[in-house]
């Protein structure tokens, strides 16, 4: 870790540092030249396949028994520039 990113992280010892494979970081350790692909791709590889405990969900069904259930009317009003639209 580089000096000017103890602003932005907690000390390196900390259980709350994010992995340098973490997607919301990884772009910025590549970037850097921290990582490279292949020690991406290593990682990516060796990650489990969970596809087992996947559940595949019908989005079109899912939002039509919301709407028919009257979660439309729940929705909150857009807000522009600061400002609810009515």
């Amino acid at each position: 870790m580089k000096a000017k990113d103890s602003i932005y992280f907690v000390p390196a010892d900390s259980p709350v540092l994010p992995s340098k494979y973490d997607v919301r970081v990884r772009l910025r350790y590549l970037t850097r030249g921290e990582i490279t692909l292949q020690e991406l791709k290593k990682h990516k590889e060796s990650l489990p396949d969970d596809t087992n405990f996947a559940e595949q969900r019908d989005y079109e069904a899912l939002v039509t028994d919301q709407i028919s259930e009257g979660a439309a009317a729940e929705v909150p009003p857009p807000v522009t520039n600061g400002s609810i639209v009515h």
